[in-house]
């Protein structure tokens, strides 16, 4: 039987990102007392509940950070907050140590004198950047980027402090994720909006594979594993155990849009730190936390297509 979520004190971090939007709503529709804390200013569609408060604060911010938990005293912590992957492999390094690695640690700290059954962090598919497929959280990790190198760091944090202190801390990695209300600048919003306005669609050649998950079996998977004792100081791998190249998105996205339009290949080079399969190993969370994914491709596009055409059609 699942613990009810009704009155119980959970903090996520990142509160203004995609993911936070739709973990926040799933988890006041159970009931729960959240707090959103972000670096950003509060999002005009945050929710008007009493049961929802938004901090507007800076997890490089020890002093602030250790006041605001104080007052808090989240019993669940989902630590969505990271400093984002770039394109170029080293061109944001110093932010992604003191946002990443720093900010991760400033948080625990501070939780301190706090009594807490969860902690989740978030990590990625690209700590692994290996040609070894399926991924699997056994294996050596050789991240070639200064996001992934830092989030690979912070799980080590977090593995060292499970295993001295016994925090109840657990890590998932996740390939990419995709889902309604997802920022312009990521593959998915940009193939789809490309393709309902008719725009010009640039693009590699298109031969690197890659996973990816909806934004639904994310949200799933997160509440599952903040309710398993059996995950504390876990890695654990939440995907969907399928790779498709990116003609074979882009191809699939123009034909449930029914676009006219045709992708340039080969007008953007390769990246020099380019991932070439990204497909992970899942039975972990299968065993561990009793999660598969529910959602197909095709349905999860269906639905994301749908929310920019409702969008579109609103604008």
């Amino acid at each position: 039987m699942e613990l009810s979520w009704k009155g119980k004190r959970v903090l996520v971090t990142g509160a203004a990102g995609f993911l936070a939007r739709h973990l926040i709503p799933e988890l006041l529709g159970r009931g729960a007392n959240v707090t959103g804390l972000s670096l950003e200013k509060a999002p005009s569609q945050n929710p008007q509940t009493k049961n929802f408060s938004y901090i507007n604060l800076d997890l490089k911010d020890k002093n602030s950070l250790k006041d605001a938990m104080k007052k808090i005293r989240p019993q669940k912590i989902f630590h969505l907050a990271a400093y984002p992957d770039k394109e170029a492999a080293f061109e944001n390094t110093d932010e992604c140590i003191q946002n990443n690695i720093q900010g991760t640690l400033n948080l625990i700290h501070s939780l301190d004198n706090t009594s807490y059954d969860s902690f989740i962090h978030i990590g990625s598919y690209k700590e692994y950047s290996g040609s070894k497929i399926p991924f699997k959280e056994t294996d050596a990790l050789f991240p070639i980027s200064s996001y992934a190198i830092s989030k690979a760091c912070a799980e080590m944090f977090c593995r060292a402090y499970h295993q001295l202190y016994g925090l109840p801390l657990i890590l998932l990695r996740f390939p990419a994720i995709y889902g309604p209300e997802q920022p312009g600048q990521n593959l998915i919003p940009y193939l789809i909006k490309s393709c309902l306005s008719g725009s010009q669609l640039k693009l590699t050649k298109g031969e690197q594979k890659r996973e990816l998950i909806y934004i639904s079996d994310v949200i799933d998977a997160l509440l599952k594993a903040s309710l398993s004792r059996k995950a504390h100081g876990e890695i654990i791998n939440i995907g969907t155990n399928k790779e498709h190249t990116i003609r074979e998105i882009v191809n699939l996205i123009i034909n449930l849009t029914n676009s006219k339009i045709k992708p340039a290949w080969g007008a953007i080079p390769y990246r020099k730190n380019e991932i070439w399969n990204m497909k992970g190993d899942n039975k972990n969370a299968q065993k561990i936390l009793g999660w598969k994914p529910k959602t197909s491709l095709r349905q999860g596009l269906i639905k994301t297509i749908n929310y920019y055409k409702n969008a579109q059609g609103k604008n």
